[in-house]
């Protein structure tokens, strides 16, 4: 703890150094920044003992967790640099969906990827319990003995390493597998068509970059 708040105290110190003037905004959004990632967080822990958790839920833990961190630190960056409001309301859209396109990739990742390429064994997420977009939307779908499986593996905290592959095939039998591409996709685009508003051609490519090497990242 005492670590971590030192962390908080030089990065303040470090914005400080870089601000033009317009410290107070910088620290505006930075401050909120942390202070949604930590409700985000707070909102993942809660979920861990929580057996009615939503889908819309999820993606508000998201983008208060991941996304709002993503979304702060291209907000930042804008306004370090003194860009225009339009620039600076473009790239926070583009970090905020960024932000809930890589969680999402991340989901479908624990399951469908190749452990080589992963680094770890697949289906992490279902031995810990975990409540990502993929378990939600199967919840959603499923029915009779399918959606009791899925309430049982919350009721026992997580799965058995002989279930992954059922739980798997699941997935996609009930299309959650395409449900998640299609969400990757869209706020995928959703980051690509605001980033492409900026004028900074570089700026541009190397975001247009980083938003294909997510789509196609293997881990």
């Amino acid at each position: 703890i005492l670590a971590g708040d030192n962390l908080i105290a030089i990065a303040y110190e470090n914005l400080l150094k870089d601000c033009n003037g317009n410290s107070k905004k910088v620290l505006q959004t930075f401050t909120k920044g942390i202070v949604e990632v930590c409700e985000g967080q707070s909102l993942d822990k809660e979920f861990e003992n929580r057996s009615d958790v939503t889908l819309s839920e999820y993606l508000l833990m998201i983008q208060k967790k991941t996304a709002a961190l993503a979304e702060m630190c291209c907000k930042l960056g804008a306004e370090i640099s003194n860009a225009g409001k339009d620039e600076i309301k473009n790239l926070s859209a583009y970090g905020k969906n960024l932000g809930m396109a890589f969680q999402i990739q991340d989901d479908l990742l624990d399951i469908i990827a190749d452990e080589n390429e992963l680094g770890k064994k697949i289906g992490g997420d279902l031995l810990e319990g975990k409540k990502t977009f993929l378990f939600l939307s199967a919840l959603d779908l499923a029915k009779g003995k399918e959606k009791q499986k899925l309430l049982n593996l919350i009721e026992n905290k997580g799965a058995k390493p002989d279930e992954i592959d059922y739980y798997k095939n699941l997935y996609i039998k009930l299309g959650v597998t395409e449900k998640a591409k299609k969400e990757i996709l869209k706020y995928s685009n959703k980051a690509l068509a605001s980033v492409n508003k900026i004028k900074n051609a570089e700026a541009k490519y190397l975001f247009n970059w980083l938003i294909e090497a997510l789509i196609d990242r293997k881990k």
